[in-house]
Parts: C-alpha cells; structure tokens; sequence
C-alpha cells in the first residue's frame, strides 16, 4: 500500500501528512480531519490482515468497538472501507507511549506504575463486560496523555479475536510475544489472557524489561510456556509483597490461577495503589542497594530477602501468601495447599515451612480446633528452624503457637516471642502485627495503634493489619477511623467479621439503621461464620426483639464455642445481654471473655452498650482488677 493510494481512497475525508509507525497487522499514518479541522490518526489494515479478516466481519466488529466509550479507551471517531482498503481513524493524541516511558526512564516509579495499571485495567474492565477483549495488551499499546493512561487498538481486537486462527495458520500471530500467555499455544484465549498480559505490562514498568525475552518470537513463547517468572526483587527492592502478589497471580501459568475477571484484579490494584498513596511510595531504589533503601516494602525485610533456589517454589510460595492474606476459610485452606506444594518443591526454602506454620495456626485457631492442626504448625516451624535458625517468621509463629485457649492465652509469653522477632529483623510486618493483636487484647490499645500503624508504614498493603487496627480504632473510640479503614479493604476479606464490625461502629457513630442494612446485606454463608450473630443479637436488643436475639445467640455459641477467638463472641453477647437489661449475665459474660484472653477494660468501660453496668460495683471491681493486672491505660 503506497501513501498515494491511501490519499486517494480517503482525499476527500482526510489530508495524509506522514507516517507515524507500522506493525505487522497495519501501518498508522498522522491526517488531518478537512470537516473538522482536526489532527487525527488513520490506522490502516494490511492486506493479508484485511483478507484474513474479511470486510464485512471488519466493519461489524469495527462498530461494536466504536461504542465503547470510557476515558481510558481511544475512540473510534470513523472507519470504513476505501477502495479494498480497510481503516479505522481515532483522536490524535500529544503524549508518549508507555514503551516510550519505559525506555527513557527503564524503571517507573511505584506511585505511577500502579495508578497507570489501574486505569488500564479499568478501561479493559469496561470492555469486558461488553464481551470485547483487547489481545494486544502491551507498553506500546498504552498511551500516556495530559498525567493519565489511554488504551489503544481496540478498533480490531474482536476482528482479530475471530480472525485469529486464519492469521496463525499463515504465520502470523495475533499478539505480541513479549506479552502473551502460554495458553496461545493452545488457542484458548479468554478474558484471563488480557489479565496476563496486564501481569507482563506490570512487571515491565516495574523491573525494566518484561518477564520474558529472547531471540525469536519462538522463543519468548516457550519461556512463558515453561519458565517461572524471575523473582522482581532481582531487578528492585522496593516494591511490596502485596504488590509482587497482585503481580504474580496475573502471570499465574495457568488460567485457573489468575484473578477469575478484571473487576478482582481492578479492586486489588485500587487497594494497592490507595495503600502507596498513603504510604508516599517514592522513585525506584537503584539496583545492587541493601534492603533498608527501600524502607516502605514488606519485601525487603532481611526475612523475606530469603529466596529459594528453585523459582518454582518461590512462586507457589507468593501464591500461598496471597491467598493466606485474604483471611477467609477457604483462602487459608488454598494457603496451605501451596505452602505444602512449595516446601515439596524446594524443601531446603526456611520461608515456606514458617508460612506454612502460621497458616496451620490460623486453621486450628480460627476456623477447626482440632489438635492435628496445631501439631503441624509445631512440625512445620520446628523445620524452618532448623534450616534457618535466624528467621524471624519461625518466632512469630511460635508466639501465635503459644497465645491458644487450651494454654490461656499467655499474652506476656507471646509478646515475648514477637520481640524476639523483632530483634532479629525490626521490620517484620508478621511481628508487629502479631504484637498489635496481643496488645490491643490486653488493652494496651495506644501501644497496638502504634505496632499496627508501624506494620502499615513498611507494607500499606497488609490486608490483616488493616483490619486489626480498624479493631484497635473502635475499642479506642475512634469510630469513623474504624469504620474509614475497614472500608479500604477489598471486597470478602475476612468475612463476616468486617461487616460485624462495620455495623458496630455505624451504630457507635448514630447511624444505626446503616448498621443494619449492612447486616442485611450479609450473605447467607456469612450468617454461618463467627462473630456476625453475635452482633446481629446486639441490634436485635437495641429493637427490643429479646427473642430473635437470643436464637442470634445460640447461633453464635454453636458457630464459634470451640474457636479460639470465641473470647470477643463473648463480649458481644455480654452486650446485648446488657442491652436487655440482663445485668448479672453480661458482667458473668465479660469477665469469662476477659479470663479467655480478651481482657479490654478500656473498650469494656468504653462500649455504649454496656452504658447501663457502669456504676454496678461488680462491673467497677472487674475495670479495677483487669487494669491492675494489665496497665494503667485509660
């Protein structure tokens, strides 16, 4: 196709200044748009392509890509067929590419690496959702324009999509190497593929260079195919391990193992990007620097600095820590299959067997008592110790072993072992989140604000710290804090108890019938999970409806009794007994929660509900002991 050609077919629409750049599937030119006056970008197919395609399956496609409007999509503003020359024309945009970025400053800086994966993400979630995928995900596909990302070349991506087969048979592959999934070799592309992709784009802004490289397309393909993706920290330590996760997941193998849509992986890279902003996430740390140049990255503790030799195992092992974060039944019990898997693949890796211990310990504690579940913890981190006597993680589990029901909670012993932790490696997001829970319990609330706000600072992603402070932040009073943390955190994250404890501080805040919407928005599986009858049964007393608070009650025992957190069930009950005006029973409640491991005195003289106890002698001796043994916190 000559420039002379292409000004005669579209002459009459549009005045051709010059190429801007060509590809294997079509040649782009710089125009003027004559009616409008109006610089424009006229992407022309080549002629294989526009045969492969067919013209009446191109200008279909071609009109289902041009409804797509969002601000981080280039419009299709014409397109058509000149002459056998099929086009597409779209605004001209001042700017650079992501590639060109890339290439000028090699690695983007973390803040703007993830605000520019959220609007792309953004905008292939729009698509998606009207069934259109983009295929071509890639740096040179991704406009960066007035501080801001903008998707190119959807125009032809459900052209390609159905034309796919017809151009590989004849050499051509639809997409770029560098950024696609081992699932082309197969041909079953879906919405995770552009996911992957996205994974790739992620890692380049990140790293420099993209996952995979090599001499021929051929190449690349087959490392995608059969290599595990070299660990980020190789090329920069200042990236958090809730970042790597996100990441790690979207480069996930196989499909299966990816973020199930866009929308999952958008709400995970808002929260990321949100938890950077707070944290002033800075520019790259310069490569070859020791972990403390990059003090805001959980990654770079000298613990997690552990990498095994076998990457395999390194990557089941984030897998496992992405899944054990989410703090859910079902994510522990994936946590652990791949902790277990990646101690199989490399058993000399001391990280995976601690990980593994704490998620054994979250198992037995949390959702099952049974005993196997402890004595595998105990197994698990004896094998870490053994291998690295000098790992951090083996003594925040053997502190979490220790602060169980069965040996009643002994908070000094286990506060001991966190220390321990913390001497070893003064960072370790793990132990001061640990710290923070024994001390909040034990109602040394300004001392856990402190250790959980610190667990913030070095990792902002750390889904569980977020959650415990919002905890720490209600017995302190500070409600919409509480309420304003528990909101940041994504969607299904620890259960039912975020919207137990979400509607408590609704109600704390007078804004009770909120509170109760949020309890009826509950899903039915959450209704079956600790914490939320409990308080559903407060909001029940608050109504008066003593009846439906009692079958919330029973619920509760039934759910939670043997459980090791039962101790704020308790509270909870002793609560809404108080509400109802059962004085002798809500007393008896909080000093059994508080003999099982949950002496709070502070949020006990604190909590609106239990307003009517305050000048029963029996409740002002409990304040009095708990505070001599516990502190002087007020």
């Amino acid at each position: 196709m000559t420039n002379v050609n292409l000004r005669t077919a579209l002459g009459d629409r549009y005045t051709i200044e010059g190429e801007l750049g060509s590809g294997g599937m079509a040649i782009v030119y710089r125009a003027l748009d004559r009616k409008h006056d109006r610089p424009v970008a006229i992407k022309v197919m080549r002629p294989e392509v526009a045969a492969a395609m067919g013209r009446e399956r191109f200008l279909s496609e071609i009109s289902i890509a041009a409804k797509l409007q969002h601000p981080h999509i280039l419009a299709l503003i014409d397109s058509g067929d000149a002459d056998g020359i099929l086009f597409y024309v779209m605004p001209f945009l001042e700017g650079e590419t992501l590639g060109q970025r890339v290439g000028r400053e090699h690695q983007v800086p973390l803040g703007d690496a993830l605000r520019i994966a959220v609007e792309v993400v953004s905008a292939l979630r729009y698509a998606h959702e009207r069934g259109v995928l983009h295929r071509d995900i890639k740096p040179a596909n991704i406009m960066l324009t007035g501080g801001h990302a903008v998707v190119l070349d959807f125009g032809i991506a459900r052209a390609l999509d159905k034309a796919a087969s017809r151009l590989t048979a004849t050499g051509m592959l639809v997409g770029t190497p560098a950024y696609m999934g081992p699932e082309h070799f197969t041909g079953e592309v879906d919405a995770r593929s552009d996911i992957y992709s996205v994974g790739c784009v992620l890692y380049e802004m990140l790293a420099g260079l993209p996952p995979f490289t090599g001499p021929t397309a051929q190449a690349i393909l087959l490392k995608h195919l059969a290599d595990q993706v070299p660990p980020l920290s190789t090329a920069r330590r200042d990236v958090p391990q809730h970042v790597e996760l996100i990441m790690m997941r979207a480069l996930a193998k196989q499909p299966d193992d990816r973020f199930p849509d866009m929308s999952v992986l958008h709400a995970e890279l808002q929260v990321a990007a949100a938890s950077c902003g707070a944290a002033g996430c800075g520019v790259p740390a310069e490569r070859g620097k020791g972990a403390r140049a990059a003090r805001g990255a959980a990654a770079s503790t000298p613990s997690e600095q552990r990498k095994p030799a076998n990457l395999e195992a390194y990557d089941t092992y984030l897998r496992g820590v992405y899944k054990f974060d989410k703090r859910t039944e079902a994510g522990n019990d994936r946590a652990i299959e791949l902790f277990e898997r990646a101690t199989k693949q490399d058993p000399t890796f001391a990280p995976a067997f601690a990980a593994l211990g704490a998620a054994y310990v979250e198992k037995f504690f949390t959702y099952d008592p049974n005993e196997e579940w402890e004595e595998r913890a105990f197994v698990a981190v004896e094998k870490a110790r053994a291998i690295d006597p000098g790992l951090a993680r083996i003594y925040v589990v053997k502190g979490s072993l220790l602060w169980t029901r069965e040996r009643r909670f002994p908070h000094a012993d286990a506060i001991e072992e966190f220390r321990r932790a913390l001497d070893i490696d003064p960072d370790n997001v793990e132990a001061l989140n640990e710290l923070g829970k024994v001390l909040f319990h034990i109602g040394r609330l300004d001392e856990a604000v402190s250790a959980l706000e610190r667990t913030l600072e070095i990792d902002a992603g750390y889904r569980n710290a977020r959650f415990r402070l919002a905890l720490a932040e209600m017995y302190r009073g500070n409600y919409a804090r509480s309420l304003e943390l528990l909101r940041t955190l994504p969607v299904g994250s620890h259960g039912s108890s975020v919207i137990a404890v979400s509607a408590l501080d609704l109600h704390y805040l007078g804004r009770t019938e909120e509170g109760r919407r949020v309890l009826a928005r509950a899903a039915p599986e959450n209704r079956q999970e600790s914490d939320l009858p409990a308080v559903e049964a407060i909001f029940h007393a608050l109504d008066g409806d003593k009846a439906a608070a009692e079958e919330r009650i029973a619920a509760e025992i039934a759910i939670s009794h043997d459980l090791g957190h039962y101790h704020h069930a308790v509270a909870c009950i002793a609560s809404a007994r108080a509400l109802m005006g059962e004085r002798d029973a809500a007393i008896e409640g909080l000093r059994s929660a508080a003999e099982d491991g949950f002496p709070c005195y502070p949020w006990f003289e604190r909590d609106p509900c239990l307003a009517s106890l305050r000048d029963d002698p029996r409740f002002i001796e409990l304040i009095d002991e708990l505070r001599a043994r516990w502190g002087t916190e007020s």
